[in-house]
C-alpha cells in the first residue's frame, strides 16, 4: 500500500504495510528492529498506541474516519503509550523524523491505498 497526501499526491510512505486484524494490530512494529523512512504501518481500528518493548522512535499519525489528520505525534520513544484521539479511527506509525520532513498538519487528508490504483 501506499500513502500520499490527497491533495499533491506527494508520497508519505510508498510501502505501508495494513494491520487490520486484531493480531496484526496488536504485533504492529514490535520486533522489528528499525522502520525505512519511506515505510510505514496503518493500523485500523485504532486510537492510540504504544511502543512497548519497540527499539526505536516513530512518528504517530491519528487519522479520522475520511482518513484527515486529527492528530500528531514526533518520535515517539520505545517504552511510552501514545495520545488518545477521541476523533481517531486509525493510526499511521512511520519512521521518526517523517511528520517534520513532510510538513504533515492537523486537517490534512491522506489517501491509502494500493500501489498504482488512482485516487478516489
Amino acid at each position: 500500500m501506499i500513502a500520499t497526501l490527497s491533495h499533491s499526491e506527494n508520497v508519505i510512505a510508498k510501502n505501508v504495510k495494513k494491520a487490520y486484524s486484531f493480531p496484526k494490530r496488536l504485533r504492529g512494529l514490535l520486533f522489528t528492529k528499525s522502520l525505512d523512512p519511506h515505510s510505514g504501518i496503518h493500523i485500523k481500528p485504532c486510537r492510540s498506541v504504544h511502543t512497548y518493548f519497540m527499539k526505536y522512535p516513530i512518528d504517530i499519525v491519528y487519522l479520522d474516519k475520511q482518513n484527515r489528520i486529527v492528530g500528531l505525534e514526533h518520535f515517539v520513544s520505545p517504552g511510552k503509550r501514545g495520545l488518545h484521539f477521541e476523533s481517531a479511527y486509525s493510526v499511521l506509525e512511520l519512521a521518526a523524523g517523517r511528520i517534520e520532513e513532510l510538513g504533515l498538519q492537523e486537517g490534512q487528508p491522506i489517501n491509502i491505498k494500493p500501489k498504482g490504483e488512482k485516487a478516489s
